[in-house]
């Protein structure tokens, strides 16, 4: 549903026109033609609306075919633009879940490294101070975390 005409004057060239839309509108895109009333709401309207009878103005909506695929047809086009939208999202979520999986094996191959290097070079006085048991932990932890979000490219 969407208006694409707006403001028309609630008066009898304004009720013609809508008149004359309803009866040539192609009805193979077009459902339903629907006016409804704008202008002031403090006498005769309520949150909803107001009534054509009183209204100063119209907006009219079209009620699209939703079996009708043209590019014409707004509210299909917005369905689809909504949907697209929350593909990217995914999407993005997506790069960003396997870029942290990536980053997380890393760290854990980095630690791991260390690990070895320490038994390698455990007589050599700079690398007396790291803690083999300190990396030992983290990597439980960030394999903790890899199990939480799993592989994203894993089926």
């Amino acid at each position: 549903m969407s208006f694409l005409f707006n403001h028309i004057p609630n008066d009898d060239e304004g009720k013609l026109f809508i008149k004359q839309l309803r009866k040539y509108i192609n009805r193979d895109l077009v459902r339903g033609v629907r006016a409804r009333g704008r202008g002031s709401r403090k006498e005769h309207g309520n949150a909803y609306g107001i009534s054509q009878k009183y209204a100063e103005r119209l907006h009219i909506y079209f009620d699209y075919q939703e079996e009708n695929e043209s590019i014409e047809n707004i509210d299909l086009a917005y369905k689809t633009k909504r949907k697209l939208e929350k593909i990217t999202q995914s999407l993005n979520f997506v790069s960003r879940h396997q870029y942290l999986y990536s980053m997380i094996n890393e760290e854990i191959e980095s630690l791991k490294t260390l690990i070895d290097m320490q038994s390698k070079y455990k007589d050599q006085d700079w690398f007396h101070f790291s803690a083999p048991w300190g990396m030992r932990s983290k990597i439980k932890g960030l394999e903790g975390l890899l199990e939480l979000i799993e592989d994203p490219f894993d089926d």
